[in-house]
């Protein structure tokens, strides 16, 4: 299997369970400026209600002490992220669900969290993003976040899911530049350069890191996408 996949035509999401691929760039299309719009709209009418690791009043109150070692172990700057699904309709900030202040986000504690985890939140709801969830299915879009990397920022040597389990993640890139990184490896040995306006989908198993060293913001839309989308994605592709 190449580590660089383009070729999807024989893939499943079964296929994708291993340590042997790290980056599949799809054939699908969308329309950037459609997309560009909708971040540019969220980015000019709510900034506030990103969050960041920096905002620790809306921590735990037992971990909030202990964020900015955290900081400076894995992140480079101040990662932004716009939580675009929730259980309930909020108009704030929210973190991390194992993160957030159950005094604040008391839905947390609720036995029907996961299952009404990914509602979308409706001031994101529009544009090119609800374009494509009504094309690609809401379960292509599971736990979607907007996150923002500004110069200097961005998530150092990490894996997003422990062995033995696999976590594949969905990427679209809103605004890239060529001094937006991706290293994979354990030496990060493998770096990739993506595309403007392109789908991907990343083995967040595998060792890896992401930095942006250039003056403009690198923007992508990241999501969970489970077995069943993943399958169905590459259906749509293989189809036209």
């Amino acid at each position: 299997m190449d580590r660089y996949i383009r070729d999807i035509s024989s893939l499943t999401a079964e296929d994708l369970k291993n340590y042997d691929w790290d980056i599949i760039e799809l054939d699908f299309d969308i329309d950037h400026a459609e997309m560009r719009e909708w971040y540019n709209t969220i980015a000019t009418q709510y900034p506030d209600m990103q969050f960041n690791v920096s905002k620790t009043e809306l921590m735990k109150p037992e971990i909030r002490d202990r964020m900015m070692e955290f900081k400076e172990q894995h992140l480079w700057g101040t990662p932004k992220q716009w939580t675009l699904q929730w259980s309930v309709q909020r108009n704030d900030a929210i973190p991390f669900r194992y993160i957030a202040d159950p005094a604040q986000y008391p839905e947390i504690l609720q036995d029907d969290f996961d299952e009404k985890f990914n509602t979308p939140l409706e001031q994101y709801y529009f544009g090119g993003f609800k374009n494509l969830v009504d094309r690609m299915g809401a379960d292509a879009w599971a736990v979607a976040r907007l996150v923002q990397l500004d110069k200097d920022t961005g998530l150092k040597k990490h894996v997003d899911i422990q062995p033995p389990q696999f976590l594949p993640r969905m990427h679209y890139q809103i605004e890239y530049t060529p001094r937006a990184h991706w290293w994979f490896g354990e030496n990060m040995e493998r770096e990739y350069t993506l595309e403007n306006g392109k789908l991907y989908i990343m083995n967040t198993a595998v060792l890896h890191t992401a930095k942006n060293e250039d003056e403009t913001p690198w923007v992508m839309l990241h999501s969970n996408p489970t077995d069943e989308a993943i399958n169905n994605l590459f259906n749509m592709i293989r189809n036209g």
